[in-house]
């Protein structure tokens, strides 16, 4: 497969979905036996997730694009699932193989075609799982080397092969989790890694640290331009999905709170909207990837959202819901909200 044909095949399993929010919703997700020990804070301090939108950024205003077509604005939340895993050098040598498709119940199937090897536990990666609707990212990290793999389309039964759709390409391997610029990357229609901006384990309720990654609707992504660095690609099929009206607003586009917006003059229903909303403001969000559903999701690993959300998928149905104890899904959504309508595009923003 080819990366045009992969970013094409990203949007295709997004358009399914349009009827989603992050309480409803059939994808695949199962529990590993413990989380993968990844840096707190991936990359270089210097890398683009982990600066802070400078004091005198120049700001163009998006809000055409994101809202001036109702029909096609961001109306719902969705989340954007990322598993995180990790080798062990005492477990045996996996197969990471080539995935041939899925078939219900969210099954997927090998083509026994070995991508590549990794030592992994019987129980590592569990949570990644090839949905309809989902892009079943994966973040297989080594913790000797600080090196990480990058898939698509992941799943793994207990004991079995690693399985993936993504082409065994060289920004599928050697993501320098600890020092690298968070730059390069596979899977995401940016072509930015799935591990950046991602929503960590119990960020949601004590504060977010680095810019978050999100994804928007399609249809409001620029038409002229498709994509602006840190991004180095769009997705497939943006000749054509691409219709939004604001050159700002593509690929990669950071979008910031200016600082002049003082946030507690604003009502935030929920803390997760409000530390969001903060986040927005010092780190600001990259628009990583897109989908056709007039949305916007939160990329989160599984462990996240099952911690901070209390994400449970029911066994029989496959459906999605959160704990009402945890997050007031009405709340999160109108504050996520907000917090886009008070966004600016950074177009300083620069290497």
């Amino acid at each position: 497969m080819t990366e045009a044909t992969s970013r094409a095949t990203t949007t295709r399993h997004r358009a399914g979905a349009a009827a989603l929010a992050l309480f409803c919703a059939i994808v695949g997700s199962r529990t590993d036996a413990a989380a993968a020990h990844l840096p707190r804070a991936p990359f270089a301090r210097s890398s683009i997730w982990n600066r802070k939108v400078p004091l005198a950024a120049t700001f163009a205003d998006v809000q055409d694009a994101l809202f001036g077509d109702a029909a096609r604005a961001p109306k719902s939340l969705g989340v954007d699932l990322v598993t995180l895993c990790e080798t062990d050098a005492s477990a045996p040598l996996t197969n990471v193989e080539r995935s041939s498709g899925w078939t219900y119940p969210q099954r997927a199937q090998s083509s026994g075609q070995v991508l590549y090897r990794r030592h992994l536990a019987p129980d590592a990666c569990l949570d990644v799982a090839w949905n309809r609707l989902g892009n079943a990212l994966f973040v297989l990290y080594d913790p000797t080397s600080g090196l990480a793999d990058l898939g698509i389309g992941g799943w793994r039964e207990r004991g079995g092969p690693l399985l993936g759709t993504a082409a065994d390409g060289s920004n599928a391997h050697g993501l320098d989790v600890r020092r690298g610029d968070g730059i390069h990357g596979y899977g995401r229609g940016s072509l930015l890694p799935a591990l950046g901006g991602l929503l960590r384990a119990h960020e949601l309720s004590r504060g977010i640290r680095h810019a978050v990654a999100v994804v928007l609707p399609t249809t409001r992504l620029s038409a002229t331009r498709h994509f602006v660095w840190p991004a180095s690609s769009a997705d497939g099929l943006a000749d054509v999905t691409y219709q939004g009206p604001n050159p700002d607003f593509a690929m990669g586009t950071l979008l910031a709170i200016p600082r002049s917006v003082r946030l507690r003059e604003h009502l935030w229903r929920t803390k997760q909207g409000r530390r969001l909303a903060t986040a927005a403001q010092l780190y600001g969000w990259y628009v990583v990837d897109s989908v056709l559903a007039p949305q916007v999701q939160l990329a989160i690993e599984n462990d996240a959202a099952r911690t901070d959300l209390g994400l449970a998928i029911d066994a029989d149905t496959g459906r999605m819901s959160v704990d009402p104890a945890k997050v007031d899904a009405d709340g999160l959504t109108a504050d996520v909200l907000q917090i886009l309508s008070l966004v600016r595009a950074v177009v300083s923003n620069a290497p």
